[in-house]
């Protein structure tokens, strides 16, 4: 996926978890700690490693855009802007992946804690908005543990990837036991 604006990349992570949301108002608690197998994720455990994982990506992202460069300081500014993940997506579409421990759930976050608290990160997220849209989103970079380096739009674009990713995942929970309602 090619994003072309900043305003792209933050209404496409509004999207992902404005479906988030509506997909698992009303499900049932019991379901959304419900463990399809032994070793994998409930639903709780996925809002969890979201939180996690999402609150060190705007860290990143706010540390990023601390080093990069405006592009008023450029000499020669670009004068288009495309944020490409399609190496990231394509390697997310089959892999599984083993989770950094810092970003393994507990299993203890109430649920709506961690609904609650990706909306605050999104906010935030959408706050900086200004500042990533003068900010060269090519000059500052990151090596993720997996994809190899990325820079501060592509880590932009990762967060929406990401929970569109895990929203999949709850997608298959639910339907794997019989709960239908709202499709994304």
């Amino acid at each position: 996926m090619t994003y072309h604006s900043v305003e792209e990349i933050l209404s496409e992570k509004k999207n992902v978890l404005a479906r988030l949301d509506d997909r698992l108002r009303t499900v049932d608690e019991s379901l959304l700690r419900l463990r399809v197998q032994t070793d994998a994720w409930s639903i709780a455990d996925i809002l969890e490693h979201l939180v996690l994982a999402e609150r060190a990506m705007l860290l990143l992202i706010e540390s990023l855009l601390r080093k990069a460069r405006t592009i008023s300081e450029q000499e020669n500014p670009s004068p288009t802007f495309e944020v490409a993940l399609d190496d990231v997506i394509e390697r997310s579409r089959t892999a599984k992946f083993s989770t950094p421990e810092r970003f393994r759930p507990t299993d203890q976050a109430p649920i709506e804690d961690s609904l609650k608290e990706l909306r605050e990160l999104q906010a935030q997220l959408v706050g900086l908005r200004p500042r990533l849209e003068a900010a060269d989103l090519t000059s500052a970079s990151f090596r993720h543990w997996t994809f190899g380096p990325l820079n501060l739009g592509q880590w932009l674009a990762f967060v929406s990837h990401h929970e569109r990713r895990h929203l999949a995942q709850i997608e298959a929970i639910l339907e794997s036991s019989g709960v239908r309602g709202v499709q994304s």
